[in-house]
């Protein structure tokens, strides 16, 4: 399987098949993504930061707040919400665990409720967590960081964190990272297969036209 970040919390994986699937494309954030052909493409929740169907050219299904089997993926939503305050802010957010050449990846999309009060039993354990951390829209580094002792992956790839080029007013990663010690963060090039994930955290480049 192999794992190519698009920027913000756009994440494109392809199975050993050949198939694939994108998670959350994005347009207007101070620069657009590469142009992208999955699959399948998974929706965590209606902003236009997530929700860009267009940018999933040719998809054969969209998969929102369902269970789904597209093909060598198997994908199950589970309801949050966007804030502290039960949606009221920002309406809900689904989280989406997919299952495919027998890995497990959850990608969180814009998760914002308190951890403390959050239910992460069916995300237990998880092979790889795609987690935000940049705040002010989701949780923080600082949450983010209480999310993964919760949720305990094998593996971590940050997203929605404040980059070069992004407009959105969201943190840069430095204060995520500052959580863990240096010998578990590595950085990669814009995709990696998931066999060559070493450090628990992975920070990638955003993959470009």
């Amino acid at each position: 399987m192999k794992i190519s970040y698009l920027g913000h919390s756009a994440v494109f994986i392809t199975a050993s098949n050949g198939e694939s699937l994108l998670f959350d494309p994005f347009t207007k954030i101070g620069y657009e993504m590469c142009p992208i052909f999955p699959t399948v493409c998974s929706i965590s929740h209606n902003h236009y930061d997530h929700n860009y169907i267009d940018g999933a050219i040719g998809a054969k299904a969209i998969v929102y707040d369902k269970k789904a089997v597209v093909g060598a993926f198997i994908i199950q939503s589970f309801k949050s919400f966007h804030d502290e305050e039960k949606g009221k802010l920002r309406g809900e957010n689904f989280i989406k665990k997919v299952t495919v050449d027998g890995i497990s990846i959850c990608h969180m999309g814009d998760f914002g409720e308190n951890p403390d009060n959050f239910d992460f039993s069916p995300i237990k354990e998880v092979d790889l967590l795609f987690i935000p951390v940049g705040g002010n829209y989701t949780i923080d580094a600082k949450n983010a960081f209480k999310c993964i002792q919760k949720i305990n992956p094998k593996f971590i790839i940050p997203i929605h964190y404040k980059t070069e080029k992004s407009k959105i007013d969201i943190a840069l990663i430095d204060e995520f990272l500052s959580l863990f010690d240096k010998e578990d963060i590595s950085h990669a090039n814009s995709t990696v297969d998931f066999n060559d994930l070493k450090t628990k955290i992975t920070v990638m480049q955003i993959k470009e036209d």
